[in-house]
């Protein structure tokens, strides 16, 4: 993994400015793409569940059209790395590779509860996102996704985000500036969560977002060392999985 990090730090000290814009713009561009199809995916789902007679508060359809969401990522993901980036490599880690796993599960958890410490100490308590409130009318989907961070969410975010826009940003910017830029959009991304729960963009927002910010510079980084894509893969899986059980315990 080292060889492929220097051979990309080579190989972006000649990388032209309009190179590291247009690389920029496709990675920018393929967020924006897997926003707009997830839309065109859910939107004609929903309504025919609607037709249906279905109803959108229920539980079983909020975990459905999430999970539906994630398909979308790991499907763009999936096509992007194979017809632009080649592929990436995910295999089973190795005992050195266990050990990083459990480092960066300690550290995201580490950060994650250390950042919400932080904020509530500065009265900027982190605010309920959409699936926070329909879990306390139904705490059990909160398990629902534990599962689905392990089977599907972990697999899908990575494979878009690492795989695809980190692996493209790394081309141009090397890893360190791809790993940054990266984690900006992933952090992003998760201000869908407060939107649809009606929340408006604040402080406490910004707040919870930087979090998302952190724990990704962490999977980022993982990836980087490993070089094997399985790695942040199952640490994002893990530290999602138990953030859920203890929402579930704790309500």
């Amino acid at each position: 993994m080292t060889q492929t990090i220097e051979t990309t730090l080579s190989a972006e000290q000649t990388v032209s400015r309009r190179e590291r814009g247009r690389t920029f713009v496709v990675s920018v561009g393929l967020l924006v793409l897997a926003i707009i199809a997830q839309m065109v995916v859910t939107i004609p789902a929903m309504m025919g569940y609607l037709a249906r007679g279905g109803s959108l508060t229920s539980p079983v359809a909020f975990v459905a059209f999430a999970a539906l969401g994630q398909v979308v990522f790991l499907a763009l993901g999936y096509l992007f790395v194979s017809r632009r980036l080649g592929t990436v490599r995910a295999a089973i880690p190795s005992t050195g590779q266990l050990w990083l796993v459990t480092i960066g599960t300690v550290l995201v958890l580490a950060v994650t509860l250390g950042g919400m410490a932080a904020l509530e100490a500065v009265g900027l308590a982190m605010p309920d996102d959409a699936m926070v409130v329909v879990a306390q009318s139904h705490p059990w989907i909160l398990l629902a996704f534990a599962a689905l961070s392990l089977l599907l969410v972990g697999p899908a975010e990575e494979l878009f985000f690492r795989g695809a826009v980190q692996g493209n940003l790394r081309t141009a910017f090397g890893p360190v500036a791809a790993i940054g830029l990266t984690s900006l959009l992933f952090g992003a991304v998760h201000i869908t969560g407060f939107l649809s729960a009606g929340v408006a963009f604040s402080p406490a927002v910004l707040g919870s977002l930087s979090l998302n910010v952190l724990s990704a510079v962490v999977f980022g980084a993982l990836y980087e060392r490993s070089g094997n894509l399985t790695v942040p893969v199952i640490v994002h899986g893990l530290t999602n999985a138990i953030g859920f059980v203890v929402v579930f315990l704790t309500l």
